[in-house]
């Protein structure tokens, strides 16, 4: 079979377990989840019939087993997540550390977007093309927090926390009578610091993860909304969806002009064309956690393997043999640091991990933030390993603390309906 039929059948293979989701439990979180990787594994197909595709890096044979291998370690990654249909509640039963968790989390946002003020009004009042603010936000010339270490360090510490942050707020104001005033000013500062990250970075990427992480949470919820609430929400959805799709196209357009279909599919399909074509058949070696794990390294045994992204590109490309600063899936990450072998019995780890902290219908603060990490990370997957470097330590500390702070009382209360 030539790469056509067998990214057909690969399609094909996705749209089914997109069925078999939505019959297990229908409107479910893994049901959700997959979505993207159908859109993903349908765009690959086109993908290799754009007239482009054959002068591109990513050209390619394709071949049946590698896309089986992604399928299934996918498949296992998200199963979990078919029994989560809806919270009914959200239970944060010490106020005072709610309070002082949102003062945090406020404070950071507060302090990042008055820093930024003036680089955002330049940008929107300004005539430059969408392609000149992307390439200036690569160099890092669109935003004041690069010249300033201390803002640089605070605006990283924050990227892991931003995508929980995102999902709390939605949950927060929707589903908890604590706090109003205070949730409503962490719901406001939360959604100007998505905007104002998209509006930096010219960021297509940024603005799908947002937009997906406000969906999936409002998804997990909807059983606690009011009907009002709900046509509210509709009423809203409509113009965000349209503005949306307007500056993914238009930021496409300003990069590629003609050619905008072709890395329209490209942008979508291309992380799952290259794991089935590049990756899995030509790695030669793998780099033990230190490509995208180098946190861990720096900080517990004293060494750096590589200091910026073109270092971890050059990495990954003396190792693994193939290019490095092309998207291969979440799970082409795990195999470039740890092998194909390896990675497998990581994939039964998160599933596991995933039928043990999953609970249904009632919850703690804590475990609902771990709910957006899987989201984040599942979703963002289809392109890269968002949980890497400094990022994924942020988040995984936030996570910690959030558990420790809201687990204590609620523990003995714990829904019993585990996955």
């Amino acid at each position: 079979m030539n790469s056509e039929t067998i990214l057909l059948y690969n399609a094909i293979a996705y749209t089914l377990a997109l069925t078999y989701f939505y019959w297990k439990g229908k409107l479910n979180l893994a049901f959700v989840l997959w979505i993207g990787y159908t859109i993903s594994a349908w765009a690959s197909y086109f993908f290799v019939q754009q007239p482009l595709y054959k002068y591109s890096i990513h050209n390619c044979e394709i071949t049946i087993f590698p896309c089986i291998y992604l399928f299934l370690l996918i498949f296992i990654c998200i199963k979990p997540f078919v029994r989560v249909q809806s919270i009914d509640k959200i239970e944060t039963p010490n106020e005072k550390k709610l309070k002082y968790t949102l003062y945090v989390f406020i404070s950071i946002q507060i302090i990042l977007l008055l820093s930024t003020i003036t680089s955002v009004v330049n940008i929107v009042t300004s005539s430059a093309e969408l392609v000149d603010i992307r390439s200036a936000a690569y160099e890092g010339e669109t935003s004041d927090i690069g010249s300033n270490p201390m803002l640089n360090r605070l605006n990283l510490l924050y990227s892991g926390m931003r995508p929980l942050a995102t999902g709390l707020s939605v949950c927060l104001l929707f589903m908890l009578d604590k706090q109003r005033i205070l949730i409503k000013i962490f719901a406001i500062t939360t959604l100007l610091t998505n905007i104002q990250v998209v509006i930096l970075s010219a960021g297509r990427g940024e603005m799908v993860i947002a937009l997906s992480i406000y969906a999936c949470t409002l998804f997990l919820i909807r059983n606690a909304l009011s009907k009002r609430i709900k046509k509210i929400l509709t009423l809203y959805a409509i113009p965000i969806i349209i503005i949306s799709i307007t500056f993914f196209w238009a930021v496409t357009i300003s990069r590629f002009g003609d050619s905008a279909t072709f890395f329209m599919y490209k942008y979508m399909g291309e992380s799952m064309n290259n794991f089935n074509g590049i990756l899995f058949n030509d790695i030669k070696g793998y780099t033990e956690g230190k490509a995208f794990f180098s946190y861990i390294y720096r900080y517990l045994l004293g060494e750096t393997p590589f200091v910026d992204t073109v270092g971890r590109h050059e990495l990954t490309e003396s190792v693994n043999k193939i290019p490095g600063f092309i998207f291969y899936t979440f799970i082409g990450n795990l195999v470039m640091d740890f092998g194909k072998i390896v990675t497998v019995f990581i994939a039964i780890l998160l599933n596991r991990l995933a039928n043990r902290l999953l609970v249904c219908k009632h919850i703690h603060l804590g475990i609902f933030a771990i709910y957006v990490a899987a989201i984040t990370l599942y979703i963002c997957g289809i392109f890269f390993y968002y949980l890497m470097n400094f990022v994924g330590l942020s988040m995984f500390i936030t996570l910690l603390i959030l558990n420790y702070l809201y687990k204590n009382r609620f523990k003995k209360r714990l829904n019993k309906n585990i996955v």
